[in-house]
C-alpha cells in the first residue's frame, strides 16, 4: 500500500502511511525514502513532514516497515509542492518603432516555480501611476 502524501505549502509535503496489514514480526522501526534517496529513520511514527524542498517540484516517496530481520518497502506516492511566485525575472526589452510605438519582449523566469498562467506589463508614463499595459501568455 502506497503512503499518503500531499502538499503543505511551497517548501514541505506531509506523509502519512498505516502500519503494515500482515506485519510478519514486530515492526521496530519505520524508514522513508525521498526521491530514492538513502532512508531516513522515522522510529515509530506514522507520519512524516519532509521541509526544506524547491517549489512546484515533484516529489516521490516510499515508507519501508522493519522488523528485527528486514524491512518491507510500500508502493510510491508522488506529488508536487505548491507554486509559488517566480523568481529571476529580468527587465523587459524596449525597442522603440517610431515616435508613438514601443515594441517589448521579455523573457520567461529563470525559475518558474509553477505553471505561467499569463503575464501582466505595467507600464507609466512621468510622474503618473503604474497602469496595466498588456495582460496576456508571451
Amino acid at each position: 500500500e502506497a503512503p499518503f502524501c500531499a502538499p503543505l505549502s511551497t517548501t514541505s509535503i506531509q506523509v502519512r502511511w498505516n502500519a503494515p496489514m500482515i506485519p510478519n514480526g514486530v515492526i521496530v522501526r519505520y524508514e522513508l525514502l525521498v526521491n530514492n534517496e538513502s532512508p531516513q529513520n522515522l522510529g515509530m511514527s506514522l507520519e512524516f513532514v519532509v521541509s526544506r524542498l524547491l517549489p512546484y517540484t515533484m516529489h516521490k516517496f516510499r515508507v519501508r516497515a522493519c522488523t528485527a530481520v528486514g524491512c518491507g518497502t510500500s508502493e510510491e506516492c508522488a506529488t508536487y509542492t505548491k507554486e509559488a511566485a517566480p523568481a529571476g525575472l529580468s527587465e523587459p526589452n524596449i525597442h522603440p518603432q517610431s515616435s508613438s510605438v514601443l515594441a517589448i519582449s521579455w523573457s520567461a523566469p529563470a525559475t518558474p516555480n509553477g505553471i505561467i498562467k499569463s503575464y501582466t506589463l505595467e507600464g507609466k508614463m512621468k510622474d503618473q501611476k503604474f497602469e496595466v499595459i498588456y495582460i496576456g501568455n508571451g
